[in-house]
């Protein structure tokens, strides 16, 4: 956490992150991370990888539509640190 000191006054900054991961492709699932990213004000979403695929040993998610979860998200490119995942 940051502080700078103005006279006697003394301003605390920090950042809030959202911490998700496999989200697998599932549409309905990241629209629900995201709703609540904005509604609590976070700075920064942490996605820790299986953004887009399902992978072979997983039925098909709900919802799936990897080109959807690429559209929501790249608007939000410079707020996200995403770990890339096995697939």
């Amino acid at each position: 956490m940051e502080s700078l000191k103005g006279g006697d006054i003394r301003i605390f900054m920090c950042m809030k992150y959202l911490i998700v991961s496999d989200i697998h492709g599932s549409l309905p699932a990241l629209e629900h991370v995201l709703d609540f990213f904005h509604k609590e004000h976070y700075n920064m979403l942490c996605i820790l990888g299986d953004i887009i695929n399902y992978g072979p040993r997983n039925g098909l998610p709900e919802g799936l539509d990897p080109k959807g979860i690429v559209e929501r998200l790249n608007p939000l490119a410079d707020r996200i640190v995403a770990i890339r995942g096995r697939l």
